[in-house]
Protein backbone atom coordinates (compact mmCIF):
# COMPACT_ATOMS: atom_id res chain seq x y z
CA UNK A 1 0.00 0.00 0.00
CA UNK A 2 1.13 3.67 -0.92
CA UNK A 3 0.14 6.73 0.20
CA UNK A 4 -0.54 10.03 -1.63
CA UNK A 5 -0.41 13.16 0.56
CA UNK A 6 -3.65 15.46 -0.56
CA UNK A 7 -1.15 18.28 -2.12
CA UNK A 8 0.04 15.86 -5.02
CA UNK A 9 -3.50 15.33 -6.17
CA UNK A 10 -3.16 17.93 -8.76
CA UNK A 11 0.06 16.55 -10.19
CA UNK A 12 -1.39 13.51 -10.31
CA UNK A 13 -3.94 14.08 -12.17
CA UNK A 14 -2.11 16.37 -14.10
CA UNK A 15 0.11 13.23 -15.03
CA UNK A 16 -2.85 10.95 -15.71
CA UNK A 17 -4.15 13.27 -18.61
CA UNK A 18 -1.17 12.77 -20.68
CA UNK A 19 -2.97 8.90 -20.62
CA UNK A 20 -6.30 10.52 -21.42
CA UNK A 21 -9.53 12.27 -20.88
CA UNK A 22 -9.63 12.69 -17.31
CA UNK A 23 -13.02 12.30 -16.11
CA UNK A 24 -13.79 13.79 -12.54
CA UNK A 25 -16.83 14.23 -9.79
CA UNK A 26 -17.81 18.06 -10.41
CA UNK A 27 -20.46 19.60 -8.17
CA UNK A 28 -23.76 20.52 -9.74
CA UNK A 29 -27.03 22.12 -8.16
CA UNK A 30 -26.44 20.45 -4.69
CA UNK A 31 -25.16 17.31 -6.08
CA UNK A 32 -22.10 15.82 -8.62
CA UNK A 33 -21.51 14.38 -11.87
CA UNK A 34 -18.71 13.10 -13.59
CA UNK A 35 -16.96 15.88 -15.94
CA UNK A 36 -13.90 16.43 -17.96
CA UNK A 37 -11.21 17.64 -15.59
CA UNK A 38 -10.45 21.42 -15.77
CA UNK A 39 -6.22 22.75 -15.67
CA UNK A 40 -5.39 22.82 -12.01
CA UNK A 41 -8.84 21.66 -10.80
CA UNK A 42 -8.53 19.22 -7.26
CA UNK A 43 -11.78 17.43 -6.96
CA UNK A 44 -11.05 16.03 -3.82
CA UNK A 45 -14.27 18.10 -1.79
CA UNK A 46 -16.69 16.88 -4.87
CA UNK A 47 -15.00 13.57 -4.34
CA UNK A 48 -16.02 13.47 -0.87
CA UNK A 49 -19.33 14.27 -1.48
CA UNK A 50 -22.00 11.76 -1.68
CA UNK A 51 -21.82 8.91 -4.89
CA UNK A 52 -22.81 11.02 -8.26
CA UNK A 53 -26.08 11.76 -9.57
CA UNK A 54 -25.96 10.21 -12.97
CA UNK A 55 -23.76 7.09 -13.12
CA UNK A 56 -20.31 7.39 -15.51
CA UNK A 57 -21.71 4.47 -18.32
CA UNK A 58 -22.74 7.10 -20.30
CA UNK A 59 -18.94 7.95 -20.90
CA UNK A 60 -19.15 3.99 -22.50
CA UNK A 61 -22.53 4.29 -23.46
CA UNK A 62 -23.57 7.78 -24.57
CA UNK A 63 -27.19 8.68 -23.98
CA UNK A 64 -27.50 9.70 -27.74
CA UNK A 65 -25.03 8.97 -29.95
CA UNK A 66 -24.64 8.52 -33.87
CA UNK A 67 -24.31 5.26 -35.61
CA UNK A 68 -23.59 6.18 -39.28
CA UNK A 69 -24.20 9.37 -41.82
CA UNK A 70 -26.16 8.88 -45.34
CA UNK A 71 -25.91 10.77 -48.33
CA UNK A 72 -28.16 10.42 -51.13
CA UNK A 73 -26.10 10.63 -54.59
CA UNK A 74 -28.27 9.84 -57.38
CA UNK A 75 -29.74 6.56 -57.50
CA UNK A 76 -27.01 5.63 -54.77
CA UNK A 77 -26.57 5.86 -51.12
CA UNK A 78 -23.39 6.78 -49.49
CA UNK A 79 -22.89 5.77 -46.06
CA UNK A 80 -19.94 7.02 -43.63
CA UNK A 81 -19.84 5.19 -40.20
CA UNK A 82 -19.34 7.69 -37.48
CA UNK A 83 -16.25 7.49 -35.36
CA UNK A 84 -17.17 6.62 -31.70
CA UNK A 85 -13.82 7.93 -30.59
CA UNK A 86 -12.64 9.18 -28.01
CA UNK A 87 -8.98 9.46 -26.91
CA UNK A 88 -8.97 6.87 -23.84
CA UNK A 89 -11.41 7.73 -20.46
CA UNK A 90 -9.91 7.65 -17.03
CA UNK A 91 -12.51 8.19 -15.13
CA UNK A 92 -11.01 9.72 -11.19
CA UNK A 93 -12.84 8.92 -8.47
CA UNK A 94 -15.45 6.27 -9.51
CA UNK A 95 -17.43 3.96 -6.60
CA UNK A 96 -16.87 0.64 -6.37
CA UNK A 97 -20.94 0.14 -7.45
CA UNK A 98 -20.59 1.90 -10.38
CA UNK A 99 -17.14 0.39 -11.12
CA UNK A 100 -18.53 -2.71 -10.67
CA UNK A 101 -21.95 -1.75 -12.42
CA UNK A 102 -18.92 -1.55 -16.00
CA UNK A 103 -18.43 -5.11 -15.06
CA UNK A 104 -22.06 -6.18 -15.86
CA UNK A 105 -22.61 -3.77 -18.67
CA UNK A 106 -19.06 -5.90 -20.21
CA UNK A 107 -21.51 -8.93 -19.91
CA UNK A 108 -24.34 -7.44 -21.88
CA UNK A 109 -22.13 -5.51 -24.87
CA UNK A 110 -19.31 -7.84 -24.60
CA UNK A 111 -20.16 -11.41 -23.95
CA UNK A 112 -22.16 -14.05 -26.64
CA UNK A 113 -21.87 -13.95 -30.24
CA UNK A 114 -22.05 -10.20 -30.58
CA UNK A 115 -20.05 -7.97 -29.13
CA UNK A 116 -21.06 -3.93 -29.22
CA UNK A 117 -18.23 -2.16 -30.71
CA UNK A 118 -18.32 1.49 -29.58
CA UNK A 119 -18.51 0.00 -26.31
CA UNK A 120 -15.79 -2.48 -26.70
CA UNK A 121 -13.45 0.59 -28.07
CA UNK A 122 -14.22 2.50 -25.18
CA UNK A 123 -14.32 0.38 -22.49
CA UNK A 124 -10.35 -1.07 -23.66
CA UNK A 125 -8.92 2.39 -23.61
CA UNK A 126 -10.50 3.25 -20.03
CA UNK A 127 -8.83 3.22 -16.64
CA UNK A 128 -10.89 3.42 -13.36
CA UNK A 129 -9.51 4.86 -10.56
CA UNK A 130 -11.85 3.71 -7.37
CA UNK A 131 -12.84 5.60 -4.26
CA UNK A 132 -13.76 4.18 -0.99
CA UNK A 133 -17.28 5.56 -0.62
CA UNK A 134 -17.15 5.96 3.13
CA UNK A 135 -20.01 8.14 3.60
CA UNK A 136 -23.09 5.77 1.97
CA UNK A 137 -26.11 7.36 1.40
CA UNK A 138 -29.38 5.76 3.06
CA UNK A 139 -30.49 4.50 0.16
CA UNK A 140 -27.66 3.06 -0.30
CA UNK A 141 -27.72 -1.33 -0.74
CA UNK A 142 -24.17 -2.20 -2.16
CA UNK A 143 -23.21 -4.83 0.17
CA UNK A 144 -26.72 -7.03 -0.66
CA UNK A 145 -25.20 -7.36 -4.03
CA UNK A 146 -21.18 -8.51 -3.18
CA UNK A 147 -20.01 -5.26 -3.09
CA UNK A 148 -18.12 -3.64 -0.57
CA UNK A 149 -18.38 0.46 -0.88
CA UNK A 150 -15.20 0.55 0.93
CA UNK A 151 -13.02 -1.61 -1.67
CA UNK A 152 -12.99 -3.50 -4.93
CA UNK A 153 -11.42 -5.03 -7.12
CA UNK A 154 -13.21 -3.89 -10.26
CA UNK A 155 -10.89 -0.55 -11.28
CA UNK A 156 -7.36 -0.20 -11.54
CA UNK A 157 -6.06 2.01 -8.92
CA UNK A 158 -8.30 2.11 -5.33
CA UNK A 159 -8.10 5.10 -3.67
CA UNK A 160 -9.40 5.46 0.30
CA UNK A 161 -9.27 9.08 2.12
CA UNK A 162 -7.74 8.95 5.06
CA UNK A 163 -7.75 12.58 5.67
CA UNK A 164 -4.21 14.38 4.76
CA UNK A 165 -3.36 11.87 2.36
CA UNK A 166 -4.89 9.50 0.66
CA UNK A 167 -4.41 5.32 1.00
CA UNK A 168 -3.62 3.90 -2.80
CA UNK A 169 -3.54 -0.28 -3.26
CA UNK A 170 -2.89 -0.96 -7.69
CA UNK A 171 -5.83 -3.25 -8.23
CA UNK A 172 -4.42 -4.76 -12.04
CA UNK A 173 -1.65 -4.03 -14.14
CA UNK A 174 -2.42 -0.55 -15.43
CA UNK A 175 -2.35 0.28 -12.03
CA UNK A 176 0.70 -0.74 -10.92
CA UNK A 177 1.89 0.70 -14.22
CA UNK A 178 0.55 4.04 -13.13
CA UNK A 179 2.07 3.59 -9.44
CA UNK A 180 5.40 2.78 -11.13
CA UNK A 181 5.17 6.28 -12.89
CA UNK A 182 3.89 8.55 -9.83
CA UNK A 183 6.48 6.63 -7.55
CA UNK A 184 8.07 10.23 -6.14
CA UNK A 185 4.02 11.59 -5.38
CA UNK A 186 4.46 8.43 -3.45
CA UNK A 187 5.40 6.92 -0.30
CA UNK A 188 5.17 3.66 1.59
CA UNK A 189 2.44 4.14 3.74
CA UNK A 190 3.11 3.63 7.39
CA UNK A 191 2.00 0.21 9.30
CA UNK A 192 -0.46 2.38 11.31
CA UNK A 193 -1.85 4.24 8.12
CA UNK A 194 -2.62 0.80 6.30
CA UNK A 195 -4.59 -0.01 9.73
CA UNK A 196 -6.56 3.37 9.35
CA UNK A 197 -7.07 2.34 5.75
CA UNK A 198 -8.26 -1.15 6.83
CA UNK A 199 -10.66 0.15 9.56
CA UNK A 200 -12.67 2.83 6.90
CA UNK A 201 -13.07 0.64 4.69
CA UNK A 202 -14.92 -1.72 7.31
CA UNK A 203 -16.41 0.55 8.94
CA UNK A 204 -17.75 2.20 5.26
CA UNK A 205 -19.72 -1.27 4.47
CA UNK A 206 -21.00 -0.37 8.45
CA UNK A 207 -22.52 2.17 7.11
CA UNK A 208 -24.81 0.82 4.67
CA UNK A 209 -28.03 0.55 6.62
CA UNK A 210 -30.08 -0.89 3.90
CA UNK A 211 -30.28 -4.80 2.92
CA UNK A 212 -31.97 -7.07 0.86
CA UNK A 213 -32.42 -10.90 0.97
CA UNK A 214 -31.54 -11.28 -2.64
CA UNK A 215 -29.54 -15.06 -2.58
CA UNK A 216 -31.84 -17.06 -4.72
CA UNK A 217 -34.23 -14.69 -4.92
CA UNK A 218 -35.11 -15.79 -8.89
CA UNK A 219 -36.07 -18.90 -7.85
CA UNK A 220 -38.73 -16.89 -5.67
CA UNK A 221 -39.57 -14.61 -8.14
CA UNK A 222 -40.15 -17.26 -11.03
CA UNK A 223 -43.00 -18.51 -8.67
CA UNK A 224 -44.98 -14.70 -8.07
CA UNK A 225 -45.16 -13.86 -11.96
CA UNK A 226 -49.11 -13.51 -11.26
CA UNK A 227 -48.55 -12.51 -7.90
CA UNK A 228 -50.40 -9.33 -6.51
CA UNK A 229 -47.42 -7.29 -5.55
CA UNK A 230 -47.36 -6.49 -9.42
CA UNK A 231 -50.90 -4.48 -9.36
CA UNK A 232 -50.08 -2.65 -6.53
CA UNK A 233 -46.82 -1.14 -7.85
CA UNK A 234 -47.89 0.04 -10.75
CA UNK A 235 -50.58 1.85 -9.19
CA UNK A 236 -48.27 3.75 -7.89
CA UNK A 237 -45.50 3.79 -10.78
CA UNK A 238 -45.78 7.33 -13.08
CA UNK A 239 -43.77 5.29 -15.60
CA UNK A 240 -41.46 8.55 -16.11
CA UNK A 241 -38.42 5.88 -16.43
CA UNK A 242 -36.47 7.96 -14.22
CA UNK A 243 -35.55 4.74 -12.15
CA UNK A 244 -33.82 3.22 -15.85
CA UNK A 245 -32.01 6.65 -16.69
CA UNK A 246 -30.22 6.68 -13.59
CA UNK A 247 -29.68 2.95 -13.32
CA UNK A 248 -25.46 2.51 -13.84
CA UNK A 249 -26.66 -1.17 -15.18
CA UNK A 250 -29.29 -0.96 -17.59
CA UNK A 251 -28.35 -0.68 -20.99
CA UNK A 252 -31.54 -0.73 -23.60
CA UNK A 253 -31.49 1.75 -26.79
CA UNK A 254 -34.17 2.83 -29.35
CA UNK A 255 -32.49 3.27 -32.98
CA UNK A 256 -33.75 6.24 -34.90
CA UNK A 257 -33.11 8.34 -37.59
CA UNK A 258 -32.93 12.20 -38.81
CA UNK A 259 -32.90 13.50 -42.04
CA UNK A 260 -32.49 17.36 -43.59
CA UNK A 261 -32.48 16.91 -48.21
CA UNK A 262 -30.50 14.32 -49.20
CA UNK A 263 -28.23 14.06 -45.90
CA UNK A 264 -29.30 12.38 -42.40
CA UNK A 265 -28.01 10.23 -39.35
CA UNK A 266 -28.82 7.01 -38.09
CA UNK A 267 -28.28 7.20 -34.21
CA UNK A 268 -29.54 5.09 -31.22
CA UNK A 269 -30.53 6.76 -27.75
CA UNK A 270 -31.42 5.08 -24.14
CA UNK A 271 -34.99 3.44 -23.72
CA UNK A 272 -36.68 2.92 -20.81
CA UNK A 273 -38.53 -0.85 -20.49
CA UNK A 274 -41.42 1.64 -18.50
CA UNK A 275 -42.54 3.20 -21.37
CA UNK A 276 -45.44 2.10 -22.87
CA UNK A 277 -44.17 2.32 -26.19
CA UNK A 278 -41.31 0.00 -25.43
CA UNK A 279 -42.90 -3.34 -26.73
CA UNK A 280 -45.21 -1.52 -29.41
CA UNK A 281 -44.44 -3.47 -32.42
CA UNK A 282 -45.00 -2.25 -35.69
CA UNK A 283 -48.72 -3.24 -36.60
CA UNK A 284 -49.34 -1.64 -32.93
CA UNK A 285 -49.26 -5.66 -31.29
CA UNK A 286 -47.79 -4.29 -27.67
CA UNK A 287 -47.23 -7.68 -25.24
CA UNK A 288 -46.90 -5.16 -22.17
CA UNK A 289 -49.71 -3.18 -22.44
CA UNK A 290 -49.67 -1.52 -18.88
CA UNK A 291 -47.84 -0.47 -16.28
CA UNK A 292 -48.53 -4.00 -14.29
CA UNK A 293 -46.48 -5.83 -17.21
CA UNK A 294 -43.69 -3.18 -17.61
CA UNK A 295 -42.65 -3.27 -14.03
CA UNK A 296 -43.01 -6.71 -13.88
CA UNK A 297 -40.23 -6.87 -16.46
CA UNK A 298 -38.14 -4.26 -14.80
CA UNK A 299 -37.43 -6.69 -11.91
CA UNK A 300 -37.69 -9.44 -12.91
CA UNK A 301 -34.87 -8.67 -15.80
CA UNK A 302 -32.53 -7.15 -12.56
CA UNK A 303 -32.90 -10.13 -10.69
CA UNK A 304 -34.02 -13.20 -12.30
CA UNK A 305 -33.05 -13.26 -16.15
CA UNK A 306 -29.75 -11.59 -15.80
CA UNK A 307 -29.14 -13.86 -12.86
CA UNK A 308 -29.93 -16.66 -15.35
CA UNK A 309 -28.34 -15.46 -18.59
CA UNK A 310 -25.00 -14.13 -16.86
CA UNK A 311 -24.88 -15.83 -13.31
CA UNK A 312 -24.85 -12.00 -11.59
CA UNK A 313 -27.30 -10.07 -10.60
CA UNK A 314 -27.90 -6.99 -12.77
CA UNK A 315 -27.93 -4.53 -10.17
CA UNK A 316 -25.24 -3.10 -7.58
CA UNK A 317 -27.32 -1.58 -4.99
CA UNK A 318 -26.32 2.00 -5.44
CA UNK A 319 -30.00 3.67 -4.43
CA UNK A 320 -30.22 5.87 -7.18
CA UNK A 321 -33.79 4.70 -8.10
CA UNK A 322 -34.29 4.52 -4.80
CA UNK A 323 -33.37 8.23 -3.99
CA UNK A 324 -35.10 9.60 -6.89
CA UNK A 325 -38.17 7.85 -7.57
CA UNK A 326 -40.78 10.47 -7.34
CA UNK A 327 -43.53 7.72 -5.66
CA UNK A 328 -40.74 5.80 -3.45
CA UNK A 329 -40.97 2.47 -5.35
CA UNK A 330 -38.25 0.73 -3.27
CA UNK A 331 -36.47 -2.65 -5.18
CA UNK A 332 -35.81 -3.68 -1.52
CA UNK A 333 -38.88 -3.23 -0.13
CA UNK A 334 -40.20 -5.68 -3.38
CA UNK A 335 -37.20 -8.14 -2.47
CA UNK A 336 -38.35 -8.32 1.23
CA UNK A 337 -41.93 -9.09 0.35
CA UNK A 338 -41.21 -11.73 -2.54
CA UNK A 339 -39.20 -13.86 0.39
CA UNK A 340 -41.39 -13.27 2.78
CA UNK A 341 -44.27 -14.23 0.27
CA UNK A 342 -42.53 -17.58 -0.70
CA UNK A 343 -41.22 -18.55 2.77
Amino acid sequence: MKYLPCENIVELLDRLSERGTVYVPNPEDGGVNYRVRQPGQDPLEAMRMQNSVLSPKDLFFPQTEGIFRFTEVGQDLAIEQVDPGPEPVIIFGIRPCDALSLDLLDKAFLEGQFEETFYQQRRKGSTLITWACLNPSETCFCTSFDCEPGRTKHGDLHLTDLGEGLAVQATSPTGEEIVAEIDDLLRDASSDEQDRAEQVQDEAAEGVSLSAPVDGIEDSLADCYEDPIWEELAAACLGCGVCTYLCPTCHCYDLDGETQGQQGIRFRCWDSCMFSDFTRMAGGENPRPTKRERIRNRFLHKLQYFAENHDVYGCVGCGRCLLHCPVGVDITELIHRVREGAQ
